[in-house]
């Protein structure tokens, strides 16, 4: 993410080749590197706003080895550093380390030999000869106990091992003082003090330090943000924040700095850490579970205490207050019969509405010793069931049932039952619960249920109606798929659902589906009922939890860290009896200086709207509106008036609904 107004307003360039991005070296505004988690090398000589991959003569086992970090000190001159994707302590003859130095930018790159068989954390040059290599036993990430310093004078040929253990992340503010962890030097790295850091309790460790000039500094310890004024003798907290685990800390001078952590976390202070603001909208917390009546109307739940509802079509979602005790509650379930009446069920709880969230009441509260309730159905205002497991660590489920609309439950089950998970009725007969191994079915609104069992634990499932349904696995990546109701479940090949385990789908008719996968969120569609996949795209959340449309067009996700996506066009053709279209839709070229031609396949003349954006959403130009005939078009687009950037071109339809990024780069 890239800011040019002091950290207002964050813009995301993506890199459809890299799941992510493992580190970053910049050493100009414009000029920089990445290295991706497959182990390639990226470069931008825009500042980000396109990234070329480079054609490296690196000779390395990238099935053993994976790029661990870059550190360029000028346009040429730069450092690698490579570690063994796992180790083993019982190994007799583990791999090194490896470090390449380039001297051209990055093409070519040639080893260098330090005579010390370790891993490899961190490399940092304060002049181009002088650096320093910060090292960790073969075994562990964790042991700081036992990491060694190592520095060179000669730009990187000869090396040696400083005395001391136990160094930390290498921080230098000039070429004179700097902090390896505990230790201090104001020489350049010839000598190394120790410091006894004076810390307030903490119940974690130190992450990462920053200095602003040689008495003051900053460091972080989970969500914690600490200081010092005399040089790291003394710390005191400054604050405690509450959204999510920071992970990096920077100060551009002794007044600003920022902070940034999971959940898209960023907070920025004007006067020397006093006071931190955070930047950013939204909740950061992983959301589990949506639901939705209409169009319009829709909530979400997630962790700590997580409700949100939206009144317009999750333009805008509004936090909902809940009963104070339930604050830390893992909610897993929501259901909704109308836009007044609801419930959510996760944690010990089980909470209901009577007008729209604007009030929640604890309905069922029990004992579950740190177990959780994971789901809850209702079919009608009164007959409804939740579904979780009793204690964490322990396969034990839970069934509750109410046949008065929550003012009583029932425990159905006698603690036979494995974890249960998820409920699904498509009518007010026919519904399905699946859980650890098991799947119950009932034909008479839960009255009597019938059991059968599976070798996994069965996480996510839909039923289009009495026979058409789906329910996949995480644990062993299982995806079945049944015509008959469940008497008879196919098992889906793993090969046909483009090497892909589920987390999430959503069937809209016997035939075309999508899919998100459990890591990396690539999304999929099938038109054939889940025999075979084809991927689709990649979204930036790293997991979608669940799926819902309220119609062919219009969809939403909610995931981790409070991702909730919207989306409004279509994978398919809305015409059944047509061939789908092929939805072949971009730009080229791209990146380009002036003008780009648009280019679209439809199967059909029809009517085509196609419209420009900024990142912030706001209309910059009506490229064309209006007919255009079958086949592969072309449309023209003149930016001689637009400034350089990331623009979002929009093509909608009758076939389908297609944006796309494109790069202005005069």
């Amino acid at each position: 993410m890239t800011t040019e107004d002091g950290g207002q307003n964050w813009h995301i360039q993506r890199l459809p080749q890299v799941d992510w991005v493992r580190k970053y070296s910049f050493i100009s505004e414009n000029e920089g590197w990445i290295i991706g988690n497959l182990s390639e090398i990226f470069k931008t000589n825009n500042g980000g706003i396109s990234w070329q991959k480079l054609n490296t003569s690196i000779q390395i086992d990238f099935s053993i080895y994976g790029l661990h970090d870059i550190e360029f000190i000028d346009s040429h001159t730069g450092y690698l550093l490579a570690n063994p994707r796992s180790t083993n302590p019982e190994e007799q003859d583990p791999y090194p380390g490896l470090i390449y130095k380039t001297e051209d930018g990055g093409i070519h790159w040639t080893q260098i030999n330090i005579g010390i068989p370790r891993k490899y954390h961190q490399i940092v040059f304060i002049n181009s000869l002088t650096g320093f290599l910060l090292s960790q036993p073969y075994y562990s990430n964790y042991d700081f106990d036992n990491n060694l310093l190592h520095r060179t004078v000669d730009g990187g040929k000869t090396w040696t091992t400083l005395a001391g253990k136990g160094f930390g992340n290498i921080h230098f503010i000039n070429d004179r003082i700097g902090w390896a962890g505990n230790y201090k030097t104001t020489d350049g790295g010839q000598t190394w003090k120790y410091q006894q850091f004076n810390f307030p309790p903490l119940e974690n460790n130190i992450d990462k330090i920053s200095f602003s000039d040689s008495l003051t500094g900053y460091a972080i310890s989970y969500r914690k943000i600490l200081k010092t004024e005399d040089g790291g003798n003394s710390w005191v907290i400054q604050t405690d924040t509450p959204n999510g685990l920071l992970q990096d800390i920077q100060f551009y001078n002794s007044k600003i700095g920022y902070v940034c952590g999971y959940g898209g976390t960023i907070y920025r202070t004007n006067d020397g850490g006093e006071n931190w603001l955070r930047y950013g909208k939204g909740v950061t917390k992983d959301l589990q579970d949506v639901d939705f009546i209409n169009a319009d109307t829709g909530w979400a739940v997630g962790y700590y205490g997580t409700i949100l509802h939206t009144k317009n079509s999750g333009e805008v979602w509004e936090k909902q207050n809940i009963p104070a005790e339930c604050d830390s509650t893992f909610f897993r379930g929501v259901d909704f019969i109308d836009k007044e009446k609801g419930w959510v069920a996760g944690g010990d709880y089980v909470l209901n509405t009577e007008n729209g969230g604007n009030d929640w009441q604890i309905q069922l509260k029990v004992d579950l010793e740190k177990g959780r309730f994971r789901d809850i159905k209702f079919l009608d205002e009164n007959i409804g069931f939740a579904v979780g497991q009793k204690r964490i660590w322990y396969e034990e489920g839970i069934f509750y049932k109410t046949i008065d609309g929550g003012g009583s439950w029932q425990r159905v089950d006698e603690g036979n039952l494995p974890i249960l998970d998820e409920i699904y009725f498509v009518d007010n007969n026919y519904g399905w619960i699946c859980g650890w191994g098991i799947l119950l079915s009932t034909q008479d609104g839960g009255k009597s249920w019938y059991t059968d069992y599976f070798p996994e634990f069965l996480r996510y499932m839909q039923f289009m109606d009495r026979k058409h349904g789906w329910i996949s696995s995480i644990d062993e990546a299982a995806v079945y798929r049944t015509t008959d109701g469940g008497k008879v479940w196919v098992d889906i090949p793993y090969s046909n659902r483009f090497g892909q385990f589920f987390n999430s789908f959503f069937f809209f008719n016997n035939d075309q589906g999508i899919a998100s996968s459990f890591i990396f969120c690539n999304i999929l569609s099938t038109e054939d009922g889940g025999l075979h996949w084809s991927y689709q795209e990649r979204l930036p959340p790293i997991r979608l939890n669940v799926m819902t449309f309220v119609n062919d067009s219009l969809g939403w996700a909610v995931g981790t860290n409070g991702a909730i996506l919207r989306f409004q066009g279509s994978y398919f053709s809305s015409n059944n009896n047509m061939q789908p279209s092929e939805a072949v839709a971009g730009n080229y070229p791209n990146p380009f200086r002036k003008e780009t031609t648009i280019y679209l396949k439809i199967n059909r003349g029809q009517k085509v709207n196609i419209t420009a954006y900024n990142l912030l959403g706001q209309k910059i130009s009506n490229i064309y509106n209006g007919f255009i005939g079958a086949g592969l078009r072309f449309v023209p687009w003149d930016t001689d008036h637009l400034p350089s950037g990331n623009y979002v071109i929009k093509i909608k339809c009758e076939e389908y609904t297609k944006s796309f990024l494109c790069v202005l780069a005069k």
